[in-house]
C-alpha cells in the first residue's frame, strides 16, 4: 500500500507531504537488525524529494516542515520528510528489551527537556500548573461519569 501511495502520488503530482517518524525500531527490533537499504532511497525510487532529519528541536522541526510544506504548495508535488527520534516508552506491556541506558540517555533529549530548557522558571511553572489545571479537570469529569 505503501509503494502504491507514493507511486500515485509521485504520478500525479499531488501536493503532499508525507511525514516519517523513524524511531528506529520494529516494535523491539532495532531497525539496525530488520531495515535493508536507505529510507531516503525509498522515496528517491518514485521522484519524491525527501528531507531527513534528526532532531528532538521543535524549533528544528518547525522549520523543516515549513520548508517542505512551502515546496509542496509551490511545486505542486509529493515531498518527504523523514525525522529520526526515538520512542520514550515501550510498545506494548512487557516487550521492551532496549537497553536501559540508551532508554535514559534519549529521556535527556525529550523534546520537553529540549524546548523547555529554552522557558524561564516562572514560565515553567505557569505551564506546570495549567497542565495540572487541565489533568484534574480531566479526572473531575471522569468521575461524574455514570
Amino acid at each position: 500500500m505503501l509503494y502504491e501511495t507514493l507511486n500515485i502520488a509521485s504520478l500525479w503530482k499531488l501536493p503532499l507531504l508525507l511525514v516519517v517518524e523513524n524511531n528506529a525500531y520494529a516494535q523491539s527490533t532495532p531497525i539496525s537488525a530488520n531495515f535493508a537499504g536507505d529510507m531516503l532511497a525509498r522515496f528517491d525510487a518514485f521522484g519524491i524529494e525527501a528531507e531527513r532529519l534528526d532532531s528532538t528541536d521543535i524549533h528544528a522541526i518547525d522549520q523543516s516542515a515549513q520548508r517542505q510544506i512551502a515546496a509542496v504548495r509551490a511545486d505542486r508535488s509529493p515531498r518527504a520528510l523523514i525525522i529520526d527520534t526515538y520512542r520514550l516508552c515501550h510498545h506494548s506491556k512487557s516487550d521492551d528489551n532496549r537497553p536501559e541506558a540508551e532508554i535514559a540517555e534519549r529521556w535527556l533529549r525529550e523534546p520537553l527537556v529540549v524546548h523547555g530548557a529554552r522557558l524561564d522558571g516562572l514560565e515553567v511553572e505557569r505551564i506546570d500548573r495549567e497542565v495540572e489545571e487541565a489533568l484534574g479537570a480531566v479526572v473531575d469529569a471522569a468521575r461524574s461519569l455514570p
